[in-house]
């Protein structure tokens, strides 16, 4: 039986004694006087990442739960500090996987994720990056211990000053004053630390990119998110397409509310459980193991994160998954975003036999995407009456993301030039692009550009291709766009993005027709929507 979340143990592992297993097994590997020794010694390797992955996981979950307890946060911390180890050992086992004289043998039976990832490892990563990656670490931490700081009450509800600034559509003009009122408090306190950081952090970046052969620090983060497919190049030529495209207008837009007396537990799991039904055999299997493993519990807890579902699932604990009433249905596509990445360690653990080989970050943004615009046709089932203005919220979220997200990757290549850019250039740069104050450095609040510049990609290419999922699909069940997005999920593990869409028959989101159709599409809805007499304020 799984253990509910209150009795996880979170127990850290002794990182001195893992190194030296770790190092005696691919020693092991390396002298290995047969393919299946070879195996059984890569299969040993993989149990001990498992292990190393969920361990972290657990943490990464407690600390979700308890946000406000500083021994997660530290232990966090400690993990982060480990990092060159742990990229160490990878990079030990990486460059002897690729070297092995049993390789045309081994890339029969293994995956041949293992050998993409094991290449990707060599280009980017050295021991001679290591102390960098340390200070890194560091200066992250305290960009990211200011930044926990920056945050806003609107309506009663805490959000982070980055994300209100990404959305102003979404506020009233009294709360877009208050926004900007709050942000340049916040700013006049902490703008002096924010740019001394940055300005250590793209030096550190950039010699680690000189160091690595790399020309610039954005091709080095490209290369080292396990991106194969698409060159940077065709990455900015994206990002041109995308801001050089008039977006639909979906304003004014009619936002859904929820009447939580209306919502009990048992409508919810009920709704969860027929929206899944409706998609698949597949899906309506993942509900029952959820339901065997009790992993789901739907409680009425005021304001509560929640937790990844998908590291329920991939850490095999499975304990039951909290979720506040409060984020339905106004916020069904995150949920329905958490259930993507939890199918897709489903289909990985629960549908084929063998290991647990994690998908590269890209598919693994796309099996979530997708699966929010696959359940565009029974959103009912979930929603009840609010499903028509949640589609339309949807596709406007998305809208505006697949824009702000272009505008990040493009704003990004200008951080890490041979020499750190002038703030006032960066600063009207953004303003022009995001429409925020040009008289405030609000680039420096949005965490992900900083701290993970990669992740904007990942999200603009989901948003591309979820679409596609949803084009063929917005007004009923399509048994052969679903198929192929089982497909997605069930060989997700096994390929790198491009090649999944070939086998999907999804079109690559560089194709020159492949934008302009989707937005064509949308087009065509939203006047359905209009015809049908669809509420719009």
């Amino acid at each position: 039986m799984a253990q509910k979340l209150q009795a996880l143990q979170y127990v850290r592992p002794d990182f001195d004694a893992l190194r030296l297993e770790y190092i005696a097994a691919v020693q092991k590997f390396k002298k290995a006087e047969s393919v299946n020794i070879a195996q059984m010694t890569v299969q040993n390797l993989d149990n001990l990442n498992d292990s190393l992955i969920s361990t972290y996981e657990i943490l990464q979950t407690l600390a979700t739960q308890n946000p406000t307890d500083e021994v997660y946060q530290a232990e966090i911390a400690i993990w982060r500090l480990n990092m060159p180890l742990l990229k160490d050992l990878a990079y030990r086992f990486a460059n002897s996987l690729v070297k092995s004289k049993f390789r045309n043998q081994l890339e029969i039976a293994l995956p041949l994720t293992k050998f993409k990832l094991a290449e990707n490892q060599l280009k980017t990563y050295s021991n001679d990056i290591d102390d960098l990656l340390l200070q890194e670490q560091a200066i992250i931490n305290e960009y990211q211990s200011i930044l926990s700081t920056a945050t806003i009450n609107i309506g009663g509800h805490i959000i982070s000053l980055a994300t209100a600034l990404q959305k102003p559509t979404m506020y009233t003009t009294e709360e877009q004053l208050l926004i900007t009122d709050t942000t340049k408090t916040f700013l006049t306190a902490n703008q002096a630390t924010l740019i001394t950081l940055f300005e250590q952090l793209a030096q550190n970046r950039n010699q680690q990119a000189r160091i690595l052969n790399y020309d610039t620090y954005s091709e080095l983060s490209m290369a080292s998110h396990n991106h194969f497919d698409y060159s940077f190049t065709e990455v900015l030529s994206l990002c041109d397409t995308i801001l050089a495209t008039t977006p639909v207008s979906l304003e004014p837009i009619s936002h859904p509310l929820v009447d939580d007396s209306k919502l009990t537990a048992t409508d919810i799991s009920s709704a969860l459980k027929n929206l899944l039904e409706s998609l698949s055999p597949a899906t309506a299997r993942f509900y029952d193991y959820l339901i065997e493993h009790d992993s789901l519990t739907f409680t009425n807890n005021a304001h509560c994160k929640i937790p990844s579902l998908s590291t329920f699932v991939i850490s095999k604990q499975l304990p039951e998954l909290t979720i506040n009433l409060d984020c339905l249905p106004d916020q069904s596509d995150f949920l329905l975003n958490q259930i993507g990445q939890a199918f897709q360690a489903f289909s990985i653990r629960g549908l084929k036999s063998g290991n647990l080989i994690f998908s590269f970050h890209d598919t693994q943004a796309v099996l979530a995407k997708g699966f929010e615009f696959l359940c565009w046709p029974w959103l009912h089932l979930l929603v009840g009456n609010e499903a028509a203005n949640l589609r339309t919220l949807m596709l406007e979220r998305n809208l505006t993301v697949l824009n702000y997200h272009a505008k990040q990757i493009k704003f990004a290549t200008q951080l890490y030039q041979p020499t750190v850019a002038n703030f006032n250039d960066l600063n009207i740069l953004w303003s022009k692009q995001t429409n925020q104050p040009d008289d405030l450095p609000t680039w420096l609040l949005d965490a992900d550009l900083i701290c993970q510049p990669d992740n904007a990609l990942d999200k603009l290419l989901s948003i591309i291709i979820g679409m596609q999922f949803w084009q063929p699909n917005a007004e009923q069940g399509n048994p052969d766009i679903i198929n192929k997005y089982i497909q997605f999920a069930k060989n997700s593990s096994q390929d790198s993005l491009l090649n999944l869409l070939q086998l999907c028959e999804i079109e690559s989101p560089f194709a020159s027709a492949t934008l302009p159709s989707l937005l064509n599409t949308i087009n065509d809805y939203v006047q359905h929507l209009v015809a049908n007499s669809v509420e719009q304020k």
